[in-house]
């Protein structure tokens, strides 16, 4: 299983909960900012625990000596993202040597995640249903969909709009209700375990 990931799905989760729940005693104008923080508080969890979930993952890997050449098209082509970078900073000799390697992936080591990341940049702030799907293809993981899954564009569009000062706190949630976060709040937390189970499933992690 991936333990961490689950962690700090449920941590974020209970934070968000617990944020939630202040709504209800606050007047109108603080209510409609702190409405806007909890979703603000959401996109995080998101791109917090697809983080963490992308950690795990190459942790799991490494630590069980996956041989690289022995898995998907899709999963080896990203591995390799990360020495093709290198090649191109590398003498003569030593990129005939990443080449020679290439052609038998086996010799390929597969990076920790926070070196992989120092190179190669899979999102950026934009993770919605969409893009969260193409980022666990190119690890060969699907999962099924759900009508519910479009809502994570509108917590991600409401995420940028607050980072770009194209909304203010005051107003960007404030024709949502308590019950409509909390939904929100619920999407996303099921979203991000079927992702979770959709990882653990392909890997028998």
């Amino acid at each position: 299983m991936l333990i961490e990931s689950r962690q700090v799905l449920d941590s974020r989760k209970k934070d968000i909960d617990n944020t939630t729940s202040l709504i209800s005693k606050m007047k109108v104008e603080n209510a409609c900012i702190e409405k806007a923080s909890i979703v603000l508080m959401i996109y995080n969890m998101i791109e917090g625990v697809i983080t963490v979930i992308l950690g795990e993952f190459f942790s799991f890997l490494i630590d069980n000596n996956i041989c690289i050449d022995e898995q998907s098209v899709e999963l080896k082509n990203t591995i390799l993202q990360y020495y093709l970078i290198d090649m191109q900073k590398k003498s003569n000799k030593e990129s005939l040597i990443l080449l020679s390697n290439f052609r038998s992936a086996k010799k390929i080591q597969i990076p920790q995640y926070v070196e992989f990341s120092k190179k190669i940049n899979l999102y950026s702030g934009n993770l919605d249903a969409a893009e969260i799907r193409s980022l666990s293809k190119k690890f060969n993981v699907v999962y099924s969909g759900s009508q519910t899954d479009k809502n994570l564009l509108y917590i991600k569009n409401i995420r940028n709009k607050l980072a770009h000062g194209e909304l203010k706190y005051s107003e960007a949630c404030r024709d949502k209700t308590e019950e409509e976060i909390k939904s929100y709040s619920e999407i996303a937390y099921s979203y991000l375990l079927r992702v979770i189970k959709a990882f653990e499933n392909k890997y028998n992690i």
